[in-house]
């Protein structure tokens, strides 16, 4: 007999185990269903690690059956020594008994250890492999994730009336500027909708992490409810506001203007002390009375101005809107503070709050996903910059003579305009917002510029004045008050005192009309669609590779005995009988000491001593 059937299956447990790290290595992270054979992976797996674990043990059993031989030819030994390998070397219960009565004293011990080992071979490797779900993207998805962007926006052509409402002038520092007529636009009944649905006071933005969380979203097309996408930029309506408080200024005053509530009943008889809260472009007065009592105003006829809001179309006119060249509008809300509204302090002592709020054109950036359905878009960048050449006079005007009139026109513009978008007067060409081309170098190029149209600058500015108009009656200020007194005030002001949030009120109202404009880009011909990722539930595998590592450090141990094994019976010079039944028979007991044995047989185990003879050749 020879070792090489014990080599080879070593050889064989060895490459098992290869096969099996490497088709774990080849299918860790993938789907599934890309498992192209009939057998499962699992069933290969199973396969590969019984064909390691039993050549392993079968080159163990022959090595531990040599190594009794081994064992007495090295020293004399109770005959419990020879039953402890030969039962070793029948199954892991006989291999458990000689690793208890070996105790770490041999090597031996090393290959009933493995050998006990093997029994939870398979189970670590049933626990290696495992499988996760995950969302994969859909190369075959039949209609790709679609987001809106707006790189134009318009709201229709301006219809110019220059034989109808005659000739208006307008000064400036080098002559008269002739109109001929006029122009009319409509605003969108969608630009509408949306301002209206935006003052409403829904919430729609995350505080925390600034991303939104309404049914007011954008359309897109999505077909798994599951797709995300890359960065992409629209044009957008943006907002601002900004704690003016610091900026009131308080003056104390002898009169009838204790009130800043229109009505021809809301006068005080007779001068009286009142204090008046001002800023640049917008009061909150009221006579100093002791404290606030919501109810005297209703039973003594003067009713307490509890809110001021005056809006203004200019940047100049603003406090901290300044530098901003493509504000639509900007609101200045005064209200009183809860300190008299909770009759406190008197109203001379109060601290009134001052908000100022902007609506302005602006270029986001977005990235967006959807999950289970839900479309969650986060701004992550946002623009305001105003190509200096667009928004210029629009030469084919016919209510205008450009040409003609150049000194009147920039003069006019210098004088009367500057960066404010409103102009009813000089017809102009688009406005046009760029993002830098070094601060968002993953967008498209043709993505980095966006184009406001004329018309739909007008339109909104022309509704936003007809919303805070007084629907009846005459003011006795420019700006809206609440409480009103008969009905005829603009039902803003009612929303903005009803706000809790007012920066979160104006977000509302610019995210709708962005999500307006973004959704009816349609129509635009420079309409354009951010594409992604449609994402499917896929099922992949994945491998605990820390379990592999029994396996491992059983075959290797394996080995390592085996090759002990090897060595010392080469060294020994005895024959390779491993477990084999026959030399027993053939070097066993002569007759003599057979008998002798035989009448103390219990005894004669555990004291008689026993060695393999090496000139004898025999036990």
């Amino acid at each position: 007999m020879s070792w090489l059937p014990e080599l080879v299956a070593v050889v064989v447990s060895v490459g098992s185990l290869l096969a099996i790290f490497a088709v774990l290595r080849r299918e860790d992270g993938k789907p599934i269903s890309e498992w192209s054979l009939v057998v499962p992976l699992n069933a290969v797996i199973a396969i590969l690690g019984a064909l390691a674990r039993t050549t392993l043990a079968f080159a163990l059993s022959a090595c531990i059956g040599q190594q009794k031989w081994n064992w007495l030819r090295v020293r004399p030994d109770h005959l419990v020594a020879w039953t402890r390998f030969d039962e070793a070397s029948r199954g892991p219960w006989g291999a458990t008994r000689l690793f208890v009565w070996l105790r770490l004293r041999h090597w031996a011990a090393l290959g009933a250890l493995v050998i006990v080992g093997t029994v939870a071979f398979d189970p670590f490797l049933q626990a290696v492999l495992t499988t996760a779900g995950g969302l994969d993207v859909d190369q075959l998805a039949e209609y790709p994730a679609r987001l809106p962007q707006a790189l134009l926006v318009d709201t229709g052509p301006i219809l110019e009336l220059t034989t109808q409402g005659g000739l208006s002038f307008f000064n400036t520092s080098v002559g008269l500027l002739t109109k001929m007529g006029g122009f009319t636009v409509q605003p969108d009944f969608g630009m509408i909708s949306a301002i209206y649905n935006g003052f409403r006071n829904s919430t729609t933005r995350d505080p925390v992490t600034s991303s939104y969380r309404t049914a007011e979203v954008v359309n897109s097309v999505c077909t798994t409810g599951n797709c995300t996408w890359p960065r992409y930029t629209s044009a957008a309506i943006c907002s601002s506001c900004n704690d003016v408080s610091t900026r009131i200024t308080l003056d104390q005053r002898t009169g009838t203007g204790g009130s800043s509530i229109p009505g021809p009943f809301n006068q005080v008889y007779g001068p009286s002390r009142y204090t008046a809260f001002t800023l640049q472009n917008a009061n909150l007065s009221n006579d100093d009375t002791a404290r606030y009592d919501p109810d005297s105003g209703s039973k003594g006829g003067i009713q307490p101005t509890l809110l001021t809001t005056n809006i203004s179309y200019d940047a100049r006119d603003t406090i901290r809107f300044r530098n901003l060249s493509t504000m639509i509008a900007s609101f200045t809300i005064m209200k009183a503070g809860n300190d008299w509204l909770g009759g406190k302090v008197a109203w001379n002592a109060s601290k009134p709050t001052a908000t100022e709020c902007a609506l302005y054109f602006c270029a986001n950036m977005y990235k967006a996903e959807t999950r289970n359905g839900k479309l969650v878009e986060t701004v992550i960048g946002s623009w305001s910059n105003r190509d200096p050449n667009s928004y210029q006079v629009d030469q084919n005007s016919g209510t205008v003579d450009v040409t003609g009139e150049k000194a009147a026109v920039e003069a006019y513009l210098a004088e009367h305009v500057g960066n404010m978008l409103y102009d009813t007067v000089l017809q102009r060409t688009d406005l046009r917002l760029d993002i830098p081309e070094e601060e968002s170098p993953d967008v498209m190029s043709f993505t980095r510029s966006f184009n406001i149209s004329y018309a739909y600058i007008i339109s909104m500015t022309d509704f936003l004045k007809t919303l805070t108009a007084r629907t009846s009656g005459v003011r006795s200020t420019d700006q809206m008050v609440y409480p009103e007194w008969d009905g005829g005030e603009s039902p803003l002001v009612n929303a903005l005192w009803d706000s809790g949030n007012l920066t979160q009120t104006f977000d509302n109202v610019a995210l709708s009309l962005t999500n307006q404009i973004r959704n009816t880009a349609i129509d635009s011909p420079r309409y354009h669609e951010a594409s992604g990722d449609t994402l499917k539930w896929v099922i992949h595998v994945r491998v605990q590779w820390p379990y592999l590592a029994f396996p491992i450090a059983m075959i290797t141990l394996g080995i390592l005995y085996v090759f002990l094994t090897i060595v010392e019976s080469t060294r020994l010079h005895i024959p390779v009988w491993k477990e084999a039944a026959l030399p027993s028979l053939l070097y066993g007991l002569d007759n003599e000491t057979q008998s002798l044995l035989r009448e103390a047989h219990k005894k004669s185990v555990m004291t008689v001593r026993y060695r393999l003879d090496e000139k004898d050749d025999c036990l």
